[in-house]
């Protein structure tokens, strides 16, 4: 369970940047770390600083990030607050809340434990990372680096 949850922090740590094009909008994140364990994931910035992140691990009947079987998702949403100075961005995780849909088996029976754990975690860990540079290629598309690896955005 911990490594699909660890993923998703350098995606935190790489959000937005005042100083080029508006923020303001929804964006498709990708990240290779993100499409080796099955996940997607997408943010929204609305004005004037809330933050919302819908990351979504889909299970391939293989090995994913939280070992869900095929067909099953684990979806997270991450509300916080986002504070732009210059290049870097502050964001302050205020909520995550992980649901889930077509869990079976043990799967499901382990839930209940460990949706709480991963949102406990997941929180945790988001207060240890909050600032990120970001990188404008064109209006609709930047990159960020976290120093724990980079996230594409690209402007839905």
């Amino acid at each position: 369970m911990r490594s699909g949850v660890l993923i998703l922090f350098p995606i935190f740590a790489v959000l937005g940047c005042q100083t080029g094009p508006s923020i303001a909008g929804t964006w498709d994140m990708s990240a290779p770390q993100m499409q080796q364990q099955g996940a997607t994931a997408t943010a929204t910035f609305a004005q004037p600083d809330r933050v919302t992140m819908n990351v979504v691990v889909t299970g391939d009947g293989q090995q994913s990030a939280l070992g869900i079987g095929k067909g099953a998702t684990i979806n997270l949403k991450i509300d916080g607050k986002y504070k732009l100075e210059g290049d870097k961005l502050t964001i302050d995780v205020s909520t995550a809340e992980a649901t889930e849909s077509g869990l079976t088996g043990f799967a499901k029976q382990n839930w209940s434990m460990v949706k709480k754990q991963t949102e406990d975690q997941f929180l945790a860990q988001a207060q240890t990372n909050k600032t990120s540079t970001i990188k404008w290629e064109g209006n609709d598309k930047f990159v960020g680096d976290s120093g724990q690896g980079t996230v594409t955005f690209t402007r839905k």
